[in-house]
């Protein structure tokens, strides 16, 4: 008896097989867009830092920029992309 496997590549060209030894699942990757605002730094690094911490609670950032500044506030506005990798039994 032959069982056939559904191509990841027949589905759509985001998802990818991961299997082991008892089962076959896909494993999707979503994009989100994201807003938010993270306080100022002393320095740029340290900026870059924040941000990039702030995003990993959202997911795997792909792209972000600083859109506005607040000096009143002293906060930063960042528009960001990320990637969300969703597996499917």
């Amino acid at each position: 008896m032959t069982t056939s496997l559904v191509s990841p590549a027949s589905k759509s060209d985001f998802v990818r097989p991961i299997s082991n030894r008892f089962r076959i699942d896909f494993e999707y990757m979503l994009t989100q867009f994201v807003s938010l605002s993270v306080p100022l730094q002393a320095n740029p690094a340290a900026m870059e830092r924040a941000i990039a911490q702030a995003l990993q609670s959202y997911g795997e950032p792909l792209r972000w920029a600083i859109t506005a500044v607040d000096t009143a506030a002293q906060t930063a506005a960042i528009e960001a992309v990320v990637t969300i990798a969703t597996r499917v039994a």
